[in-house]
């Protein structure tokens, strides 16, 4: 692992990677100095990729195009899941046509106000750990509640107070995203996660079994933990599936010659 270096590295020294993916958080032990940074290191010519991402084998058929799996990780809000290379959607209403992350594909509501929504959508049970996310006319910003209750054309949640709740009330319209109910499981590339029996339930395109490792579920956020470090340098050192974090009491490090893909959703 990176982390067996990242323990005894001192200032001033090189750490060289050879090829591959490190399934890990990476958390050094110690800083480096101004003019002795620690370096971190690709060898030439070698692909590094620090990953967040946990590959998943043995599914097994649910109902319908949908596969179970029993999972012993579960990131809450953070739950990430790939289909090959593909991001899939938490279980919604309206579906993600598209397959575009960057459009709402939203519905527009009919009434209500900062504590109700009324409009046509499926009769689900919604306040099972459902959420609405909204977006008001204005499109400024958005905001996410839990859904309290649930009734045909009608939930109910607890709605953001000032600014957001002023500007993006449901009574003024809008467009709206239901999810997080497994009812919502009907589309080809939508995964659904009960925690209770820690189970990841995921539509297949046509219905075909995954294949051991076609799916990749988020297991860590962080991928380089540089809080309260300083004087590292990560050259050539790609991350997917997390992030590099400096935070903190952090000061000159230096991050080059890599890419971050699916930092975060």
């Amino acid at each position: 692992t990176i982390q067996k270096a990242a323990d005894v590295a001192e200032k001033g020294a090189t750490v060289f990677i050879g090829a591959g993916t490190y399934r890990e958080t990476i958390t050094p032990l110690k800083s480096g100095t101004i003019n002795q940074p620690i370096l971190y290191q690709a060898m030439e010519g070698a692909e590094v990729i620090v990953s967040g991402m946990e590959p998943l084998n043995g599914w097994t058929r649910d109902q319908g195009n949908i596969y179970k799996l029993q999972v012993p990780f579960n990131l809450g809000d953070d739950n990430m899941v790939l289909y090959d290379d593909r991001l899939c959607d938490l279980a919604r209403y309206p579906n993600n046509i598209d397959g575009n992350p960057f459009t709402v594909d939203g519905n527009s509501n009919s009434g209500g106000s900062l504590s109700h929504m009324t409009g046509n959508f499926p009769n689900y049970q919604w306040q099972e750990g459902g959420f609405v996310w909204y977006l008001g006319n204005s499109r400024w910003t958005s905001w996410r509640e839990r859904i309290t209750a649930a009734s045909q054309g009608r939930i109910e949640f607890i709605g953001p107070s000032g600014w957001e709740g002023d500007a993006h009330n449901p009574a003024n319209g809008g467009l709206y995203v239901l999810y997080n109910v497994k009812e919502a499981l009907d589309y080809e590339y939508e995964f659904y996660f009960q925690r209770a029996i820690q189970t990841l339930f995921l539509q297949t395109p046509g219905g075909v079994q995954p294949e051991d490792g076609q799916v990749r579920m988020k297991k860590r956020t962080k991928g380089f933990n540089l809080a309260n470090k300083s004087y590292i340098v990560l050259d050539g050192i790609d991350h997917f599936g997390c992030n590099i974090e400096i935070i903190g009491a952090a000061r000159g490090n230096n991050v080059r010659n890599l890419k971050v893909t699916w930092g975060s959703h």
